[in-house]
Order: structure tokens, then C-alpha cells, then sequence
């Protein structure tokens, strides 16, 4: 039996893209490369994106890494350890914010008008608010999880 044949194609990196190359092409020009990404905001997201991280791996002991995203946190961007009793109740606020995100939906079919309701997140004093609140909530986790 003889051994596996060579690869046609070969894939390269140059400048943080991947070039697919064809072997056979007797140029050598990429033949396919990795559609163009968007451009990057100051952050390290895709401009015009909003990106909500959230953890991405459970470890035994329940404690997971979040990254955080200036939508939510004035220290953004910043890589925080949560514990096991954070992760938890992390979970209980994305149950709450599902429930609550339902039952507007149905208050919003019984009466059309509560659609103006998002609008008052727009405030940016409210927004400011709420933004100062879950960073002081980051920042005490973050300084928790360094004495552990």
C-alpha cells in the first residue's frame, strides 16, 4: 500500500489572513482567500457589532473567564474569573432576562403601543446608570477571584 498521496492545496497565513494555495496551479496564486473582515473598532470588536461575551467554558469547579465589552463595563475590554457562586447567579440573571424578555413580547402583542418602551434605554443618563452599577458588580468579582 502506498503511503497518502500530497495535499493539492496548502493553506498559509500572511498578515492575519489564510491563502488557500493550489499546488497544481502552475503560478502559485492563492486561488481562494478569507472573506475581508470587518473593520476593527478601537475595542478589538467588528465595528457596528455588539458582541456580548459570555463564558465560554465551565471548569470543574464551575468557575468560567468572561471578557467584557464597553456596552456593559467603563473598564472594558478586560478578561474577569468568575466563581462558581457569580457563574450561578449569572444564570439566574440570563433565566430573569429570558422571562422578562417574554412576557414583554406579550405585553407588546396585547397592546402595540409598549413598543416605546426600548426607547427609555436610550437615555443615556439610565444607560450610564446601569453601565455604572454592573462595573462596580465586575470590579468586585474581579478583585475576589485575584485573592483567591
Amino acid at each position: 500500500m502506498s503511503g497518502v498521496p500530497a495535499s493539492r492545496y496548502r493553506v498559509i497565513e500572511k498578515d492575519r489572513r489564510l491563502f488557500v494555495i493550489d499546488t497544481w496551479a502552475e503560478s502559485g496564486r492563492p486561488v481562494q482567500t478569507a472573506p475581508s473582515p470587518l473593520p476593527k473598532s478601537p475595542g478589538g470588536a467588528p465595528a457596528g457589532s455588539l458582541k456580548l461575551s459570555l463564558p465560554k467554558q465551565t471548569r470543574f469547579d464551575g468557575s468560567a473567564e468572561i471578557t467584557t465589552h464597553p456596552f456593559y463595563d467603563d473598564r472594558a475590554p478586560r478578561t474577569i474569573k468568575l466563581d462558581a457562586a457569580r457563574m450561578q447567579m449569572l444564570a439566574r440573571l440570563k433565566l430573569g432576562v429570558y422571562a422578562a424578555s417574554f412576557a414583554f413580547a406579550l405585553v407588546v402583542i396585547s397592546n402595540p403601543w409598549f413598543l416605546v418602551a426600548p426607547l427609555v434605554l436610550l437615555n443615556p443618563g439610565l444607560r450610564k446608570g446601569v453601565r455604572s452599577i454592573l462595573t462596580a458588580w465586575l470590579d468586585r468579582a474581579e478583585r475576589e477571584s485575584a485573592e483567591h
